[in-house]
C-alpha cells in the first residue's frame, strides 16, 4: 500500500506541480517585457497629421504618457544597409520633434516642437528617453494594499533592470526611505516626493506603479519618474492572465501602503492550487512557497475512507 501511495504521489508531483512552474515562468516573462518597455525607447510612425496635430501609432497599449517626446525622421528605404542578405537600416533624414498632448488606447496626439521639414504619413517616431543608470524601484500597490505579488513584481523588475545595465538600490534602503517619510501611496509619487526620495537616496529615476484587477487578468502599470523634473521618463503597460498562483499570492503577505503600518497580514483561509483524484485518492496542495529554484509546498491527502493524511515537504 506503501509503494502504490508513493508512486501516485509521485504522478502527482510530475503532471501537476508541474503547472506551477510553469504559471510562475509566465508571470516572471511578463515582468521582463515591462522591464525591457522602461529601460529602451519606444518607435513607431506617422499615422497622419492634421493642421497642428499629428498622429502616432503608439497609445496606452505602449505605455505612452503625455508630455513624451519624440524624434521624427524620414527613412530613405530605397538606399537600405545590409549585413549580408539582411538589412539593418536606412539613412535617416531629421523631420522634426514632437510633444505627446493626448493618449488613446491604440494611438497619440502629438504637437509640434520643433520643424525642419513637413511631417508626412509613414514618417519614422523614436521616443527621446533621458539615460538613467541609477534607479529605485517602489512596490506596486494592489488597491490599498500590498501583498506577495507585488512584492515579487518589485523583485523580479529588481533583477530585469540591472541585467539591463542599471543599478539599482537595495529594496531595504529604499523602504528605509519610505518609512522615514511616511508616505501613503496611491501608485503614483508627486513630484516633490520623488525630489525627496531621489535626493535621500541619490538616484537619478524611480519606478512606481500599480496592480490592477481586470476580472480574469491583472494589469501592470509602471512609470520611470525623473526624480529632478517629477515627470515621467517613460511608463509601460503589461497585461498578465490571472491564474491560481497569481490568485493566491494577491490573497496572501498583505500588508498596509503606508509606511510605517506595515506587518499587517492577511486573514484570508489558504486556498486549493492543485488538485486531482488518482485511484482512491484526493491529493491538494493547499499552499506553497517559491523557494531558490525549488518550491516549498502542503500536499494534502485523502482516502475514500476519510483516512486524512498531511505530508509536508
Amino acid at each position: 500500500m506503501k509503494k502504490i501511495l508513493f508512486i501516485l504521489i509521485v504522478l502527482f508531483l510530475i503532471f501537476n506541480l508541474g503547472n506551477i512552474f510553469a504559471q510562475e515562468n509566465v508571470s516572471s516573462q511578463k515582468v521582463s517585457e515591462l522591464a525591457d518597455k522602461l529601460a529602451f525607447s519606444v518607435e513607431g510612425y506617422v499615422l497622419g497629421v492634421s493642421g497642428e496635430v499629428v498622429y502616432i501609432n503608439l497609445g496606452q497599449a505602449s505605455g505612452i504618457v503625455e508630455g513624451i517626446k519624440f524624434e521624427v525622421v524620414r527613412l530613405d528605404k530605397e538606399h537600405p544597409f545590409r549585413m549580408g542578405e539582411k538589412i539593418i537600416g536606412y539613412p535617416e533624414a531629421e523631420v522634426g520633434q514632437i510633444e505627446i498632448t493626448k493618449v488613446r488606447k491604440e494611438m497619440s496626439l502629438a504637437k509640434l516642437n520643433k520643424k525642419i521639414m513637413n511631417i508626412q504619413e509613414g514618417d519614422k517616431v523614436y521616443q527621446e528617453m533621458k539615460k538613467v543608470t541609477r534607479i529605485a524601484i517602489t512596490e506596486f500597490t494592489y488597491g490599498n494594499e500590498f501583498n506577495d505579488f507585488t512584492r515579487n513584481v518589485q523583485d523580479i523588475l529588481y533583477t530585469n533592470l540591472i541585467q539591463r545595465g542599471m543599478t539599482v538600490v537595495e529594496r531595504e534602503k529604499m523602504e528605509q526611505v519610505l518609512n522615514e517619510l511616511g508616505k501613503s501611496f496611491s501608485g503614483m509619487i508627486d513630484s516633490a516626493t520623488a525630489a525627496e526620495i531621489g535626493n535621500m537616496l541619490g538616484v537619478e529615476a524611480i519606478v512606481v506603479g500599480t496592480v490592477a484587477d481586470m476580472g480574469n487578468s491583472v494589469d501592470l502599470r509602471a512609470r520611470l519618474l525623473d526624480v529632478e523634473k517629477g515627470a515621467a521618463i517613460t511608463a509601460a503597460q503589461i497585461d498578465v492572465v490571472k491564474d491560481t498562483i497569481i490568485i493566491k499570492l494577491l490573497g496572501s503577505g498583505v500588508r498596509s501602503t503606508i509606511y510605517g503600518e506595515r506587518g499587517i497580514t492577511s486573514t484570508k483561509t489558504a486556498k486549493t492550487i492543485q488538485e486531482v483524484n488518482i485511484q482512491n485518492f484526493n491529493f491538494k496542495v493547499v499552499d506553497w512557497q517559491k523557494k531558490g529554484e525549488g518550491i516549498i509546498f502542503d500536499l494534502v491527502i485523502t482516502s475514500d475512507q476519510d483516512i486524512w493524511l498531511g505530508i509536508y515537504s
